[in-house]
């Protein structure tokens, strides 16, 4: 089912969209339009010039077109729109967005019954093959009336003879059905691992909910996909990014196949993106491999890994987080530690020594002092034995619930804080249930964060939200979701400037990713990655901030996506 499945989607994908090249002089000049620079030296400019897949000159028309071989260039005529440098999704997980299209999507769904129709409709479409499981992924029980964890037993009922497994919207928690449960061997004595949960009813019986590391129990019995399917997934991933105006993506947990067949890609010219990978520390075999050769980094910044992705806890919305105190609405839980400190320790340790970025999950303010403490620790012990004393750049992925004492430490540190602030739109309408009115002011802090000096690196966190980074720079601006809620903004106070946000979609991720002499700004050297809008988001009204859209993507000067016409809507 998958593979036909693919190849469905891929034919269809193809046919909407294509790649235009610089011409024959190799040469593209881009003008008519706004062109945002991010380059404080110059904000903006009227034309530029690439050359091999860098800007080789910027400024006013006059003068571009007065460079060698400007007038025998290809033109790009923005036709009044706007463009940027390249936005970046500082945080996702790419073969995570592909695959996520060819799965029964959940997102929106507002009730389990909804949950259970939706699969049934994507498995009458989509005929499951002999030993084939059913995935999906995006049910938030915080969306349904009940507000409660399901159990298997609709799912069950409707899917008595097919696994079926649904991951819930932040990939924290799982719902497994009967014939699932049975084929990995859950009973009321299957235990319960280090950093991980399973739901039980009184009589001890698995509900069917898996939480975090206990997910593994019924994930390792799901068909591994093959080379084909991730190749596949990860050429949908780069269509998707494309079209959401996206240039590059710091791939949250990238594994060696995925590695290689980017890799692939890229020497055939068929990636279209940058990839910034974090190999993932779980891994022992390939985090051992890693370190033993150092660093991967392509001249070309088209599949870099020089980062380790950990995890310190799970997440807020299935109660996963760490916290200090309890939960306020669930007392005597304060969440769970899926890696002992220890560990993140040593990874921080040898990470230092061979030279890679060390990048923790830490959603709750236990976890995220947690990884503060190892990290501090770690440098300490790299200063002392005389060791690496470089710029390490380690991050802290989404730094969601932050101890008022624990936000100086990420500038004092020299820690990233790599947020996604969609995020704080989607949690916003129960973290307060969750944290409490006190606790609650230090969660999705970027205020307080950027006010002490850091920078801060944006992403989506795709598939667990929406691959849109018009809808983050939204959220960054306004703390309100898309239908402006609440009024006024959620804690508006901790919000970004315009600049700002435009920065971590940009040239902060750049940064956090060791690669802003070559990225996130324009400037002459840079590479030539930009992004189209039909709209300024720097002037655009709050209410319309939505309502734009993205007309075309450039990638090292070549055009990878541009969209259809459509009439111009009243943007100002």
């Amino acid at each position: 089912m998958l593979r036909a499945l693919l190849l469905l989607v891929l034919f269809v994908s193809c046919s909407v969209s294509g790649r235009t090249g610089v011409g024959s002089s190799g040469l593209l000049l881009i003008s008519g339009g706004t062109i945002v620079t991010l380059n404080d030296a110059r904000p903006e400019v009227e034309a530029l010039l690439v050359r091999e897949g860098r800007i080789s000159a910027m400024g006013t028309l006059e003068q571009v077109l007065a460079e060698p071989g400007a007038l025998e260039a290809e033109r790009f005529d923005l036709k009044g729109e706007v463009l940027y440098p390249g936005f970046v999704d500082g945080h996702a997980h790419l073969v995570g967005i592909g695959m996520n299209l060819l799965q029964v999507d959940l997102m929106g769904t507002s009730s389990y019954q909804a949950v259970v129709q939706r699969v049934e409709r994507f498995v009458e479409q989509n005929p499951v093959a002999e030993g084939g499981w059913v995935m999906g992924r995006g049910w938030d029980q915080n969306d349904w009336p009940e507000q409660r964890f399901p159990t298997h037993n609709l799912l069950s009922l409707a899917f008595p003879d097919v696994p079926v497994v649904l991951s819930r919207v932040d990939g924290h928690a799982i719902l497994a059905n009967r014939k699932a449960m049975d084929l990995a061997g859950i009973n009321r004595s299957t235990a319960d691992p280090e950093g991980g949960a399973i739901l039980r009813d009184r009589q001890g019986r698995a509900t069917g909910v898996f939480i975090d590391n206990a997910e593994s129990l019924i994930l390792r019995h799901v068909p591994a996909a093959d080379d084909f399917q991730v190749e596949q997934a990860i050429r949908l991933a780069a269509e998707a990014l494309q079209k959401a105006g996206l240039t590059a993506i710091h791939d949250a947990g990238i594994d060696q196949r995925t590695v290689d067949l980017c890799m692939q890609l890229a020497a055939r010219g068929e990636l279209g993106i940058r990839v910034y990978g974090m190999v993932p520390g779980s891994n022992t075999a390939q985090l051992d491999a890693w370190l033993a050769r150092g660093p991967q980094i392509d001249p070309t910044d088209q599949v870099t890994v020089r980062a380790i992705k950990l995890y310190a806890d799970g997440a807020l919305g299935s109660r996963g987080a760490a916290l200090l105190e309890d939960y306020s609405d669930d007392p005597g839980n304060r969440g769970l530690l899926v890696t002992p400190a220890e560990r993140i320790r040593e990874v921080a340790d040898r990470a230092i020594e061979a030279g890679f970025q060390v990048c923790t999950h830490a959603i709750g303010d236990r976890a995220n002092r947690q990884v503060l403490d190892a990290y501090e620790a770690a440098f300490e012990a790299a200063r002392a034995s005389g060791g690496n004393p470089g710029d390490h750049r380690f991050r802290v992925e989404h730094a969601q619930v932050l101890s008022p004492q624990d936000i100086p430490r990420f500038r004092q540190l020299g820690v990233i804080p790599s947020m996604q602030t969609q995020h704080q739109t989607s949690d916003a309408p129960w973290a307060e249930d969750r944290l409490g009115a006190q606790r609650v002011r230090g969660a999705y802090a970027w205020r307080s964060l950027l006010d002490t000096g850091v920078v801060i690196c944006g992403g989506s966190d795709a598939p667990v939200e929406v691959l849109d980074p018009i809808a983050s720079f939204r959220a960054a601006v306004t703390r309100t979701d898309a239908e402006g809620w609440p009024d006024g903004g959620w804690f508006a106070e901790e919000a970004m400037t315009r600049r700002e946000a435009l920065l971590h979609l940009s040239a902060w991720p750049a940064y956090a990713a060791f690669q802003e002499d070559r990225l996130g700004v324009l400037r002459p050297g840079t590479r030539a990655d930009f992004t189209v809008l039909d709209a300024d988001l720097r002037a655009l009204p709050e209410p319309e901030l939505d309502q734009a859209r993205v007309t075309a993507t450039i990638f090292n000067g070549e055009v990878v996506f541009r969209a259809r016409p459509r009439p111009r809507a009243a943007l100002r």
